[in-house]
Formats: C-alpha cells, structure tokens, sequence
C-alpha cells in the first residue's frame, strides 16, 4: 500500500466537515479507537503582567455589556441543559456541562484564563465583545449524548469540535485540554482576523493541540505531538506536497486533509522555532486583503525568498524532529 494512503487510513483523523464546523470529523468509522489525549502543559496560574488584558479586564472595559450578554446565554443553556447541568460565567466565556460548577471554574482559571492571556499577549489586538460557549462533557459518553440532543450532531470526532456559528465550544473534556485550546484559538481568532487563512487557522489553532503555557503569562508555545509520526512517513517517501501547495490550496478539507492538518501545524511550529511565527500572524492580518492566503507573507519572512529551499529546510527540519 502507498504511504501516503497508509497513512490516511491507520494514522490521521480524517473529518467529515460542514461548512460551520472547524475540526477534525471521523469519515467512516473512528479507526483510532484509543485515541492520544491532548494536553496542555500545567503551569501555575498566570501572574498579572504589565498590559496583560485577562476576560474579566474586558468585561470591566465594556461597563457591563458583554457580562449582561453573558447572563443571557448562561440562562439559554440552563434552559437547554437542566438541573443536571452546571453553568457559570467567567466574561467572556460561559461555561457548561456535567461537571460540578468547581470543576467548571478549575477549567477555567487553569487552562482556559490562562491560555486566553497567552493568546491575547502574543497575537490577538482585538478582544470578544461577545460570549463564547464552551460545553465541557466529562465523558465520551455524555459528549456524543448531547452533542446529539442540542445540535443533532452524529459522528462527531472524539476530542471535540467548534461551532463558530453559534461561538460554541463542544468537548469531551475527558482526552484532556489540548483540544480545548485549539477550539479557544479558533473562537478568540475569529475576532481578531476575520478571514483568516484556512491552512494557517487550522495549523495555529492545532499547533495548541499540545502546548506549554509560559508562567509569566506571555506566550504559549506549541510542542511535538502525535500528528507528527504520519507527516514524518510521508516525507520518507518523498511524498510530502510543497508549502507553496499548501497555502494556496482549496481543497484544504479534501481528501488528503489530515496530511494537511499535520502540515500546517508543524509549518506553524517551524516558524515559531525560528522565531517567524507572531511576525507572520502580524503581517498575514495586515496584509489579508491584497495576500489572501498568505502566500506572500509567508515568504517573506525569509531572505532567500526561494520557495523551493524553503520546501528542502522544512522536509529536513521534520525529518530530524523527535517525540519526547
């Protein structure tokens, strides 16, 4: 069997995608059935930094609207979920789901705050002035349950998924937070660069998958994960399609999508080893409008301008890359 296509079917999570909805989808059945949690690194809670703008510094700055626009979604979803169902607002996140509202706030204030003030230190000018549902489910079971019960939602992946439509977060907690950042990534981006690059979205957004928070609060950083093992074997075989391919594909979520999630991620992690990647973000944002896909940014971080030697250094790169 080819690699390429080995590796599809044994390796990568392969999606079944709507328009709406931003991660990875099983096609057929979930062939991983022992999936890799994601995880964050732990990290004390983040101290206050200078400049540092934390959910409840905005809530304070908006004189109380996006909190009323909280309370209004937290009682939808008390409405929708019952008394089985904790919910708590922490501006401008709603929290909900078959936790105890304890547990609800443990996420929040080490993970979800934390990795907020990371992103919004490192990336994000722009700030929600709208609320962000995250579900959190404490068990597979459950999670499929009432992804089902409230959106209708079949086969759906097993970490978890973001519906930016209704800026809702819908996990299964229980493979750890990993891929709740990846969906914070995407909710908190969609405020600060509309039309952001799909390759480049879902490549920050799964650089996050597995990422240590830095404890002064100024940056996270995205470490090797499990997605690096298929993208390894198909540039052994000599496989692995060009960056310029990459960014300027339009079929992104087509067939070789899980190729081009482990791609695009480990592209993202490439440039942040070299320190490129928050210049690229900057750029990429300024200059949507005329570099749509960020072809030009991209290339343009680096003096040889040669998209061919930058294909060679990247194939090398990951190639030498190991898993701790």
């Amino acid at each position: 069997m080819h690699p390429l296509r080995r590796w599809l079917l044994i390796v990568a999570p392969l999606p079944i995608l709507s328009a709406s909805w931003s991660l990875t989808h099983w096609t057929g059945a979930q062939l991983n059935a022992s999936p890799e949690p994601n995880h964050v690194v732990a990290v004390p809670v983040a101290p206050r930094v200078a400049g540092l703008v934390t959910s409840a510094d905005h809530a304070n700055a908006a004189d109380g609207a996006l909190r009323l626009l909280c309370d209004t979604q937290a009682e939808h979803w008390r409405r929708q979920l019952g008394p089985e169902c904790a919910v708590i607002v922490r501006p401008p996140f709603v929290l909900a789901g078959d936790l105890t509202h304890e547990r609800l706030d443990d996420w929040h204030q080490q993970t979800i705050a934390p990795a907020m003030r990371a992103l919004t230190y490192r990336y994000f000018s722009t700030q929600p002035d709208e609320p962000i549902s995250i579900l959190l489910w404490s068990t597979e079971s459950s999670y499929n349950q009432y992804a089902r019960r409230l959106f209708g939602d079949e086969d759906v992946s097993v970490y978890g998924y973001y519906r930016p439509q209704l800026r809702t977060l819908v996990m299964n907690i229980s493979t750890g937070g990993g891929t709740l950042v990846h969906e914070l990534t995407h909710a908190l981006a969609a405020f600060d660069f509309p039309g952001m690059p799909e390759w480049f979205n879902e490549g920050l957004a799964s650089l996050h998958e597995a990422c240590r928070i830095r404890e002064d609060g100024t940056g996270l950083d995205g470490l090797v994960n499990w997605r690096l093992d298929g993208l390894q074997s198909v540039a052994q075989a000599g496989q692995l399609p060009s960056l310029r391919d990459l960014v300027r594909r339009r079929d992104f979520r087509g067939p070789q999508i899980g190729l081009n999630y482990a791609q695009a991620r480990y592209l993202c992690l490439f440039l942040q080893q070299q320190g490129k990647l928050d210049d690229f973000y900057q750029t990429a944002k300024e200059q949507r409008h005329a570099d749509p896909t960020g072809h030009d940014a991209l290339i343009g971080l680096f003096e040889h301008r040669d998209w061919s030697r930058l294909d060679r250094e990247f194939s090398s790169w990951v190639a030498n890359l190991r898993r701790d």
